[in-house]
């Protein structure tokens, strides 16, 4: 809306430039007058849209096609920095961020449970994409690693893995191949939006000597733009205690944004000019809108 109503500047400014105000009353003129955008108006404006647009491309991240846990630790992190950087550096800009940043403490780091905000991190971890990115703060990376630990000391590394024996065929390859591909293109745009700096590559990173985590570690290194469903599949067998982990903490994050986006459009659908729609008819209008999602659904389905 915003950037509509922005790139329609010139227009708006226009068309009360040019306002014939006779014939309207002294009251009239004066409601239209204050209509009037002023430039610290746009400027509000501007800041609004330059600060607001990073939660809409998370939002949009966070309700997509494969949102994960991982994904949710690179994107609230990415947020706090770009709250504390000045890369706009407006008197609107700021008082903007700073609002958003006391917000974000309440909403991100006082509300969540603790439990939740250790599963991002330990999710982060086993995720090769977003593992660079959890090394950069050293405290959350020795929790995760931690946990990650104390789970494998629980797990039995002769239990088979369901995932391992799963066929993994040319169709879902390729389709794992475009995921990490899209998400790989989200990471960084969302890096240029927020001004967050790239994580060094891992395979610079330093290994440990532990044994099974080593083995992680190297293996992580040499996957860092592989998909996580496939990264797992292919190294359950060498990683048979973290790849369980893994199933517990790499899931997706609760979210009903998806389901009121389909009560909208539904709700676009069948509007007061179109009330005698049979629900039969708007059933199928919405299953045709989802076609695509449901032909990739297909795809992921056992043969």
């Amino acid at each position: 809306m915003l950037e509509r109503l922005l790139s329609h500047r010139s227009l708006v400014d226009e068309i009360f430039a040019k306002r014939d105000y006779k014939g309207l009353t002294s009251t009239q003129e004066g409601k239209l007058r204050s209509l009037i955008f002023t430039y610290d108006d746009w400027e509000l404006l501007i800041a609004l849209r330059d600060c607001l647009e990073p939660f809409d491309k998370a939002t949009t991240a966070l309700s997509g096609d494969y949102p994960t846990q991982s994904m949710s630790y690179f994107v609230i992190q990415s947020l706090h920095e770009n709250f504390q950087h000045s890369f706009n550096p407006t008197y609107y800009h700021a008082v903007i961020n700073k609002s958003l940043y006391f917000q974000s403490k309440y909403y991100l780091d006082a509300f969540l449970r603790s439990a939740q905000k250790i599963g991002m991190k330990v999710a982060a971890f086993l995720d090769p994409v977003f593992h660079g990115d959890l090394i950069a703060y050293k405290e959350d990376y020795e929790m995760a690693k931690r946990v990650v630990m104390e789970a494998m000391q629980q797990t039995d590394p002769l239990e088979p893995d369901a995932s391992a024996v799963l066929s993994y065929d040319e169709s879902r390859n390729s389709s794992s191949t475009a995921n990490a591909a899209h998400i790989m293109l989200f990471k960084s745009n969302f890096m240029n939006i927020t001004g967050k700096q790239a994580s060094a590559p891992l395979s610079i990173q330093p290994l440990t000597a532990d044994f099974e985590m080593a083995a992680f570690f190297i293996l992580v290194r040499d996957n860092e733009s592989i998909d996580f469903r496939m990264f797992w599949r292919n190294h359950s067998c060498v990683l048979p205690r973290l790849s369980q982990v893994a199933r517990q903490y790499n899931v997706s994050p609760g979210t009903s944004v998806y389901l009121e986006q389909l009560f909208s459009v539904a709700g676009a659908i069948r509007n007061i000019r179109q009330a005698s729609m049979s629900s039969i008819t708007l059933r199928s209008l919405m299953i045709l809108k989802k076609k695509k999602n449901i032909e990739k659904l297909r795809s992921f389905a056992p043969s």
